[in-house]
């Protein structure tokens, strides 16, 4: 192998995980910043390390306002585990994001959305799950009860990233 050769393998192989890394900071870059009431579950894992495993209210089909999806017969709907669907959110004056209704077809018409997997019982966002700097895990397990916000970034196609954790507005 020619050093040209291996020049060029060398900048393939930046490109590409360049690429990866901008993909994910690109919607942090053009998405919309939207608060989601959480819980914290499971603070530490031996192979994992420090991180915090979140529900979200959202997460659940037992709310009011889904009008796609009948909760009295999701249960039994197996068909439709895995496939995705799209929450329509609203924010409120503080900027806390609920579920308006749910889709299993894109959204075309401007309105914030957040695209999920549907479950069993719930949808999973692809944030579920934040890692946080090592020792902090049994601190923030100790905040259970009380307002813990997750600040995530929505892009135009639904895909969301954790931004931080708050609690009262502050970033923990």
């Amino acid at each position: 192998m020619n050093r040209i050769q291996l020049i060029t393998i060398n900048v393939i192989w930046l490109l590409c995980i360049g690429g990866l890394l901008i993909y994910k900071q690109m919607i942090f870059w053009t998405g919309t910043e939207i608060l989601l009431k959480t819980a914290p579950v499971d603070p530490w894992d031996i192979f994992r390390g420090n991180y915090v495993t979140l529900n979200y209210e959202i997460s659940t089909f037992e709310q009011p306002n889904f009008n796609t999806f009948n909760p009295n017969v999701i249960d039994q709907d197996y068909k439709d585990i895995g496939k995705t669907v799209y929450l329509i959110l609203e924010t409120d004056t503080k900027g806390v994001a609920s579920a308006k209704s749910m889709t299993m077809t894109k959204p075309v018409n401007g309105e914030l959305f957040i695209r999920g997997k549907k479950q069993y019982r719930q949808i999973e966002f692809g944030i579920e799950s934040y890692f946080v700097p090592e020792g902090r895990g049994k601190e923030i397990e100790k905040l259970r009860g009380q307002d813990l916000m997750v600040r995530a970034v929505v892009d135009k196609d639904g895909k969301a990233v954790i931004k931080n954790l708050e609690i009262e507005g502050q970033k923990i």
